[in-house]
């Protein structure tokens, strides 16, 4: 449909041109004007349809890439204690915002959550430990604005705060999702033997969880990296004990 929109946009100018050539009872300067106007639509269509197909290319680009991190959502799929969801029982008035940081995220628009999710963050009223998954958040979101030194510090910094939490076996989730989305990081930055270490950490934490969707998860991360550093028989490896585990969730 798009398509013939383009089509349609561009051949009616092209029409309308030619049928001001065929004109024999207006001015040769008439037809001039009459045909920069038209070639000024066109140029401006093209304009509009190259514009277009960049912006769809950039939103691909992005669901791409949100999909691929599959970390984000583990927060809130599993109801953990420590997590944002508990920071929203203990504090109502922080539904509203993360709400509307959720909607942005939907929409791509990540500065926009950011500055939410940022809101959340120095709220004063809030625990430290409360903190943690508001800074893996703004962190997914600095991922997804290729803004990756941005995305390591809140991902550390949730790292930093795990360290003094009272509870850490409760808080293991969040520092699963924080090593794993630091190894996303270093595989986008090309540092592999960095990027393998944050998995494995992260794989260790699932396993001991039990946690089989993020085990998974950790083992295609790690396939993957191996895979592109020509190590084949360790992916392959990897590969299948997580088709393995994926069939007892799916089943």
């Amino acid at each position: 449909m798009d398509s013939l929109i383009n089509i349609i946009s561009i051949a009616g100018p092209l029409i309308f041109a030619a049928c001001i050539f065929a004109l024999k009872n207006i001015s040769t300067e008439m037809k001039i004007g009459l045909w920069i106007i038209c070639a000024l639509i066109i140029i401006f269509d093209l304009y509009l349809i190259i514009k277009d197909k960049k912006n769809k290319e950039e939103k691909s680009k992005r669901e791409k890439l949100y999909n691929r991190l599959y970390e984000r959502q583990e927060l809130f799929d599993r109801n953990l204690p420590g997590t944002v969801t508990d920071a929203l029982k203990r504090n109502p008035l922080l539904e509203k915002p993360f709400r509307s940081g959720q909607k942005y995220e939907k929409e791509y628009k990540f500065e926009k959550a950011i500055k939410v999710y940022e809101k959340c963050l120095h709220d004063l009223t809030i625990p430290e430990e409360d903190k943690i998954g508001f800074n893996i958040l703004i962190g997914n979101c600095y991922f997804f604005l290729s803004k990756l030194n941005e995305a390591e510090k809140h991902f550390k910094e949730s790292l930093n705060i795990l360290k003094r939490a009272e509870n850490k076996i409760t808080k293991l989730p969040a520092k699963s999702t924080a090593l794993g989305n630091i190894g996303n990081i270093y595989h986008n930055l090309g540092k592999p033997d960095e990027a393998l270490e944050y998995y494995q950490q992260a794989l260790e934490i699932n396993r001991k969880l039990g946690y089989e969707q993020g085990t998974v998860h950790n083992l295609n991360n790690i396939g993957t990296l191996y895979n592109e550093l020509g190590k084949y028989d360790e992916a392959l490896k990897c590969q299948e004990e997580a088709l393995e585990i994926s069939k007892k969730f799916k089943d």
